[in-house]
């Protein structure tokens, strides 16, 4: 009988809009001009939690081999390479960006940068089906975002 296989699912760390939610909290809000944070960093809050995974990652995973699967979002990509960074022992076999493993498009955070820049940024990383035409539309004026 072969090996079973599993699924670790991990959110992204703390998001710059994580941050201007808390801040800005009622939904009436969620259109102001200030919450305009298409494809956002991770916050050093984010970063730290990142970390904090990547050591139970590794610790849970101790040494087997494993691919990832991820979204486009910048917040994920950041979330994962800060996750790599802290386990020494966690070297995936792949790093797979895939656009479904991305949130709806609900917020301006949900809007995505274009692939060609997320391929320079993350070159670890494989973009296999992440196309402009299948891809968030990016870069959109903000009240053309807001309405779509």
């Amino acid at each position: 009988m072969g090996q079973s296989k599993q699924v670790f699912a991990v959110r992204h760390g703390e998001s710059v809009w994580n941050v201007l939610r808390r801040q800005y909290p009622s939904e009436e809000e969620s259109y102001l001009p200030i919450l305009y944070a298409p494809d956002c960093d991770v916050t050093e809050q984010g970063i730290i939690q990142s970390r904090r995974a990547g050591l139970e990652l590794e610790r849970l995973l101790s040494g087997r081999a494993f691919a990832l699967i991820v979204s486009p979002l910048r917040r994920a990509l950041l979330t994962v390479r800060h996750l790599l960074e802290s386990g020494v022992g966690l070297s995936p076999m792949k790093t797979v960006v895939h656009p479904s493993a991305t949130e709806v498009l609900r917020d301006s955070c949900d809007i995505g940068s274009h692939p060609e820049l997320l391929q320079k940024e993350f070159p670890d990383f494989t973009f296999p089906l992440v196309q402009p035409d299948n891809w968030w539309p990016y870069h959109r004026p903000l009240a053309d975002a807001w309405e779509r």
